[in-house]
């Protein structure tokens, strides 16, 4: 399940966070008691699946303003994800890439330290500046991912939601051989149906003329409708 050392279970939200819950994903505290009731009997029918604590499954609702049932879907995706990409998710420490040196050195992934004027955190990807002697793809994809679990622990992040940019400058057909069927999966899944997350926009900049015709073919057909309308570049 999703798991972070400094994540504060007994966190307390702010007020305004309320508000935009309130607002955002018609959240109280009655509909939440009601729909984690409703989302673990709905998991008692799961026979393969280990329902995981309350806090997770509120991220999921969060996620899907509260469609219990999306919430179901979408949790199952997660699972399914995990444990069909094991070049991701076996091992899954930072102790088992060099995270260190991905994120921070060359800046290869990166999340905001503060957030924008609507509270989002904003997570910058660098593929085109990626080599293989700095690491493996998988080992960038393994970081990309566990640095956006651990942000999604963060109640205000459920809540008011990420902003991706995907800067590709340098992007060759030497990083383009790399990418697989299996890792614009995940990307799409990620970003869409298996992970508890609220992207509210997603920026795709300095794009080389190539990606054009990947994106239209490998990744635009499988897109929602709803997430169209939030890709720009």
């Amino acid at each position: 399940t999703l798991s972070c050392p400094a994540y504060p279970q007994d966190h307390i939200m702010k007020e305004d966070f309320e508000v935009v819950a309130r607002k955002e994903l018609g959240e109280t505290l009655e509909v939440i008691k009601e729909s984690i009731d409703k989302f673990r009997k709905l998991l008692q029918e799961e026979t393969n699946l280990r329902p995981p604590p309350d806090y997770v499954l509120l991220m999921f609702l969060r996620a899907r303003k509260y469609r219990v049932d999306d919430a179901v879907k979408s949790l199952k995706n997660f699972f399914r994800l995990r444990s069909s990409h094991p070049e991701y998710y076996d091992n899954f420490l930072p102790s088992a890439v060099d995270y260190q040196t991905i994120t921070r050195e060359h800046k290869l992934f990166l999340l905001s330290k503060d957030r924008d004027s609507q509270g989002r955190i904003v997570g910058l990807a660098r593929y085109g500046a990626w080599n293989s002697s700095i690491c493996s793809l998988n080992e960038l994809t393994k970081s990309v991912l566990m640095a956006v679990e651990c942000v999604l622990l963060e109640e205000e992040t459920q809540i008011r939601g990420i902003v991706a940019v995907d800067d590709l400058a340098g992007l060759g057909m030497h990083h383009i051989i790399h990418m697989t069927p299996g890792f614009f999966r995940v990307a799409i899944a990620i970003a869409q149906d298996a992970y508890p997350v609220r992207i509210k926009a997603f920026y795709i900049v300095n794009a080389p003329a190539v990606f054009e015709g990947i994106f239209n073919l490998l990744i635009k057909p499988f897109l929602s409708e709803k997430l169209k309308e939030r890709v720009s570049g």
